[in-house]
């Protein structure tokens, strides 16, 4: 098994918890975490520079928690649809 898929099955795990515990903010925190990890695994540091540029900063500063994530899984995609 390679290391990706423990990582994802970690994260499965912690969802999981989060999920049977009723906290849907931590469970919704840890899909999208692993969400965005799958997507920029193979992304170096000039992937993320053009992620992060023009109204990246200024948008994601006036989010918080899910909607922060939310945002920086939709430059991914849009990033990763650019490419």
């Amino acid at each position: 098994m390679n290391d990706l898929c423990k990582i994802n099955e970690m994260f499965d795990r912690q969802t999981d918890k989060y999920k049977k515990g009723d906290n849907r903010r931590e469970y919704c925190l840890n899909k999208l975490s692993k969400e965005i990890l799958n997507l920029t695994i193979d992304f170096d540091i000039r992937d993320w520079k053009k992620i992060r540029s023009g109204d990246y900063w200024k948008e994601n500063d006036s989010l918080s928690g899910v909607e922060k994530k939310l945002h920086t899984l939709k430059y991914i995609k849009k990033y990763i649809n650019n490419k």
